[in-house]
């Protein structure tokens, strides 16, 4: 045979059509007409409808027992709504309400002045005291040290009071021992009796004022007493002037007689034996 095998194919299938009656061995699938599926469906429906017992869709009455309520005033629908698959599901429109525009502003106010209170910090309880606020220790150093230079040269007692004040801490001790301190290196490098005399009369002041302590100048003295040994060497003169600084203050009762007794330091008890005279 020269033939393909579709070819033989298609004409072994010819040869069966027409020994069949040109009929064809399997039945064309086609669409179902919408009447064709109701009416296949309406069995079923009829079940529901029964099954239901509804009373707008309960089998019809005797002739006899009908009312006499003419056919035009019946309900056309025979199928309930929720029975039917075929009905278009029922939506109710929403009717927006009328809101004019000062309404409209109104609420807007509102909202924002909801969302600041939100977002605004809650107001921080106030203490009875007001603490100052914290500076650092390198602006104190600076502060001190311009404030003992200045005074040391033009003696304002005013100016003092204003520095004190812008270094004012919650704990001042720090800044107090820097004061007694920065005063006593002052006076010691400085060649002017005035100036000299002038920085040991700001410890004696700010002891006054009471913006010092005996505890903070004992403590300011403690601290340049053990550097001493070390300045001596660059400043050997630096014994003598501690002495005298420490008269003053001895003197005008910043610091008790008791604080310059002898020492068996030969250092300190050079220093003090300057201070005793």
């Amino acid at each position: 045979s020269q033939l393909d095998s579709r070819t033989r194919f298609l004409i072994r299938e010819i040869l069966e059509l027409r020994s069949g009656g040109w009929v064809p061995r399997r039945k064309k699938q086609e669409a179902m007409k919408i009447d064709e599926f109701r009416a296949r469906e309406e069995p079923f429906r009829q079940q529901m409808r029964t099954a239901t017992l509804l009373p707008d869709e309960a089998p019809p009455a005797p002739e006899s027992f009908r009312p006499s309520v003419p056919i035009s005033a019946r309900s056309s629908r025979t199928t309930p709504r929720y029975l039917d698959r075929y009905a278009r599901p029922q939506t109710t429109q929403v009717v927006s309400p009328v809101v004019s525009d000062s309404e409209l502003a109104k609420k807007y106010d509102v909202l924002v002045q909801q969302e600041v209170a939100t977002l605004a910090p809650a107001p921080a309880a106030e203490s009875a005291t007001k603490q100052p606020a914290a500076i650092d220790i390198e602006k104190i150093k600076k502060g001190v040290s311009s404030m003992v230079r200045e005074f040391m040269r033009i003696s304002d007692e005013n100016e003092v009071l204003l520095c004190m004040d812008e270094l004012d801490q919650a704990d001042n001790s720090l800044r107090n021992v820097m004061i007694v301190s920065s005063c006593l290196i002052e006076a010691m490098e400085s060649n002017e009796a005035k100036e000299r005399a002038n920085a040991a009369q700001l410890v004696v002041l700010l002891s006054q004022k009471s913006l010092i302590s005996q505890k903070d100048v004992e403590a300011g003295v403690e601290e340049m007493l053990e550097d001493l040994p070390n300045i001596v060497v660059d400043l050997p003169v630096a014994p003598k002037r501690f002495g005298e600084f420490l008269a003053i203050l001895v003197t005008d009762n910043v610091l008790p007689a008791s604080y310059i007794s002898p020492s068996s330091d030969e250092i300190r008890e050079q220093v003090f034996a300057l201070a005793r005279g």
